[in-house]
């Protein structure tokens, strides 16, 4: 399923149109975006184009889907997301905040000082 990584974290939020033309044996054919930046485009390949698997039924149709990417849920520091999918062609990208490793607005300890 489509996920979010470090690349395409400042370009979310992002809604990203997909168009999969089917070809044999269930692999798509080729795959065209209308929006979407070359770091989108490489996941999305991963997974529209590599890994998923059509039925044989379609080949020679065009399939359209479209992928939101939002922001959403409690802080983490650990990258995540998670994928829901609404039939038939709809994928909604859930990312988590992430905490910031830096905090420009905290006060420094002065140097050589133990923290208590």
């Amino acid at each position: 399923m489509p996920n979010s990584y470090l690349f395409v974290w400042p370009l979310i939020p992002a809604t990203i149109q997909v168009h999969v033309s089917i070809g044999t044996e269930g692999k798509a054919r080729t795959v065209a975006y209308d929006n979407a930046s070359p770091n989108f485009r490489v996941q999305l390949d991963r997974y529209f184009s590599e890994t998923a698997v059509y039925a044989e039924s379609c080949a020679g149709k065009t399939i359209d889907f479209t992928v939101h990417y939002i922001v959403e849920g409690q802080k983490t520091s650990a990258h995540s997301s998670e994928v829901r999918f609404k039939p038939p062609n709809d994928f909604t990208v859930v990312c988590r905040p992430l905490i910031p490793f830096l905090d420009p607005m905290r006060e420094k300890a002065p140097p050589n000082s133990k923290k208590k």
